[in-house]
């Protein structure tokens, strides 16, 4: 159904997701910093929302 295919699109999208900023965490300060002005730059919403800015 619709609802179900819409929750794996969700839980693909969130897998993802958890998988570029583990990457990053990784990868240390430097590339965090680089994520999180990235993410400010693309997307002034989220970043206010995920209180980045």
């Amino acid at each position: 159904t619709i609802a179900v295919r819409d929750e794996t699109d969700t839980d693909t999208r969130a897998d993802k997701a958890r998988v570029v900023i583990d990457t990053v965490l990784r990868k240390g300060r430097k590339a965090s910093e680089a994520l999180i002005a990235a993410l400010c730059e693309e997307d002034q919403c989220l970043s206010t929302k995920l209180k980045l800015m």
